[in-house]
């Protein structure tokens, strides 16, 4: 089972989850979008990178885009270490964040093409 971040009041995202894979906790407790940044706002969870970006979550969240995870590597990396410490433990994090990458095997990728020239779609 995977918990996904959406919110109750996000309709067209939530009609994707299947409710038995993908469950979305928010959702369940009737939490807004408003409901989860004041949620994590006051347990120290909101994400740093909303100053860089429109929006995104939990500052490790495991959708996040490369854009959003060089921005924290590079100006948070004490919180992205956490990231990577938290890989060897059970039931707290997905050891790949995007199904593809463990957070060190992230973090050296996005340094490695920070140092070669790396920007992002967006950029462009």
């Amino acid at each position: 089972m995977s918990y996904v971040g959406i919110a109750e009041d996000e309709p067209k995202r939530l009609a994707r989850l299947d409710g038995v894979k993908n469950v979305s906790l928010l959702a369940k407790h009737g939490m807004t979008e408003v409901d989860a940044y004041k949620l994590c706002q006051e347990h120290g969870l909101l994400s740093p990178i909303y100053a860089h970006c429109r929006r995104n979550g939990c500052w490790f969240c495991p959708n996040a885009s490369d854009s959003e995870l060089l921005h924290m590597v590079t100006n948070y990396p004490e919180m992205f270490d956490r990231l990577i410490e938290w890989e060897k433990e059970d039931n707290i994090f997905h050891r790949r964040m995007t199904r593809r990458e463990t957070p060190s095997e992230v973090k050296a990728r996005l340094l490695s093409k920070s140092q070669t020239g790396f920007s992002s779609p967006k950029s462009k």
